[in-house]
């Protein structure tokens, strides 16, 4: 059974191994991203105390971002919970560009990309290789991913002692066998503490690699793939007594010089006022056409774990709404995923743990080469 297990372990890592080690090392750097991000550019994301004052309505705010813009505007706000923080406004032109704003003075503080160059090319590394048409490169990683899955297990089938003395040289590493017997260690008993957290980031990693698997993942769970884009409204469902409510929130509409009846900033405000009444605690509320979406406040669990809303453009009237625990189950399968593959599921403490093992299993086929080579050295 080893033996097999061996060949399979050896044979698979060696033609992949290069690749596991760049995929883990720009995974960790992934991972604080938005962390590294804020820590270049902290102009962007904080308010010196000395502006804080009461928040400009978003009727008045965003016109005035509008007017600091270079053939561009507003489509969307997020709106933190802390008051020391600026809003993140997502523009109309571009791919998912953003403009952060002091929500006291309309002070246009800086744009960016997507990501920005430096973690572009970081996310592109990871995900296809640098391959411009996203089709090979994609393919390379997938495949190497879902090889690794069986490295793993194999390399957990090697590392099983036979006996309790070899299980006390299998769970701690030795410094004093000289530096083969160390460089062993790193990767045999280093291999048995990062598999669980590899297979994991391997496992839920391959959802973004294959149509397949993403169906049978979602298949397994008794779920359909989850609905992206415009189709994630017509899951929003209204509520029997939300007539009832729309009564009491009732405003006057807004309408343009041409008589048609037409988005306005006011809407906004009024459906933002609802919600916050709503919610005394929250992560972000973000609010564009007709949509608002709130985030929860705990930095534990699913990060996508969201609540979303609909109102009329034309009063801020709360249409529809669909709390996350009453969310579809491939909605919610699709968030976890999302937040164990980052790491995310509990706040600053599991980022650090999945950046270690990401870091840490980026050696594991430097010391698997370095251990082949030495020995087929010793063979010839």
């Amino acid at each position: 059974m080893k033996k097999l297990a061996l060949k399979i372990h050896l044979w698979l890592s060696l033609p992949i191994g290069l690749i596991i080690t760049i995929v883990c090392l720009t995974g960790s750097i992934l991972i604080f991203e938005d962390e590294l991000l804020e820590l270049l550019h902290p102009e962007r994301f904080h308010i010196e105390k000395t502006s804080f004052n009461k928040p400009l309505v978003l009727n008045e705010l965003i016109p005035l971002v509008n007017k600091q813009l270079t053939n561009n505007s507003v489509v969307s706000v997020k709106i933190p919970s802390k008051s020391n923080r600026s809003y993140e406004m997502g523009l109309k032109e571009g791919f998912r560009v953003k403009a952060y704003v002091n929500p006291y003075t309309g002070e246009l503080l800086g744009i960016q990309s997507f990501r920005g160059p430096f973690f572009t090319k970081v996310m592109q590394l990871h995900r296809w290789l640098l391959d411009d048409n996203r089709k090979t490169g994609k393919a390379i990683v997938g495949y190497s991913t879902l090889l690794l899955v069986f490295i793993l297990i194999t390399g957990l089938i090697l590392w099983f002692p036979k006996s309790k003395k070899q299980l006390k040289h299998r769970v701690q590493i030795n410094k004093k066998y000289g530096k083969k017997r160390l460089w062993m260690d790193l990767h045999i008993v280093g291999g048995f503490y990062l598999a669980i957290g590899l297979l994991i980031l391997s496992l839920t990693g391959l959802h973004y690699s294959f149509s397949w698997y993403r169906t049978g993942l979602y298949s397994l769970f008794a779920s359909e793939a989850p609905a992206r884009g415009n189709q994630q409204q017509k899951q929003i469902r209204s509520h029997k007594n939300q007539k009832k409510k729309n009564k009491e929130y009732q405003t006057d509409s807004f309408i343009n010089a041409n008589n048609n009846r037409k988005s306005s900033y006011l809407s906004w405000d009024k459906a933002l006022n609802i919600i916050k009444k709503e919610y005394t605690s929250f992560g972000s509320i973000t609010i564009q056409e007709e949509k608002i979406t709130i985030s929860p406040a705990s930095s534990w669990g699913n990060v996508r774990a969201t609540d979303h809303y609909l109102f009329s453009s034309s009063n801020g009237i709360i249409t529809d709404n669909i709390p996350y625990k009453e969310q579809s189950r491939a909605s919610k399968i699709s968030g976890w995923i999302y937040t164990l593959h980052v790491g995310a599921w509990g706040g600053w403490f599991s980022k650090v743990i999945t950046c270690l093992i990401a870091l840490i299993s980026a050696t594991l086929p430097l010391t698997g080469y370095y251990i082949f080579f030495t020995k087929r050295k010793k063979w010839k």
